[in-house]
């Protein structure tokens, strides 16, 4: 996936471990609240993007308190990216919009392009 996605320059993270995304040159990590607290992830990888999923505005505030690059937000899709960019996201991530598709690879080349577009 690292190959893929610097061939794409795209951002690789990598769900719940810190080690791996080290291990794979890994652009971050998405922490959930059950993962490594973002404070202690932050310290051990710098460098690295920190996302934290959050629930609340309590979550998404003390995520970034503690050092969060980004706080996740849900229900992101096809129809709605562009409203998210326009916004002045710099990152998206999106899961069910792409793992739920019935067709993936078209589900992420059309996010791509709306991303590319909106540059």
């Amino acid at each position: 996936f690292r190959e893929r996605t610097a061939q794409h320059d795209a951002l690789l993270i990598i769900d719940d471990r810190v080690d791996i995304a080290l291990a794979v040159d890994a652009d971050g990590v998405h922490l959930g609240q059950s993962d490594l607290p973002i404070s202690a992830a932050c310290a051990i990888a710098p460098d690295l993007l920190i996302g934290a999923s959050t629930h609340n505005l309590e979550e998404a505030l003390t995520a970034q308190d503690a050092g969060a690059s980004y706080v996740n937000i849900g229900g992101i899709k096809l129809h709605n990216i562009r409203q998210v960019l326009e916004r002045g996201t710099r990152h998206v991530a999106v899961v069910t919009a792409v793992t739920a598709a019935d067709d993936v690879r078209a589900a992420a080349t059309a996010l791509r392009k709306q991303i590319l577009q909106a540059r």
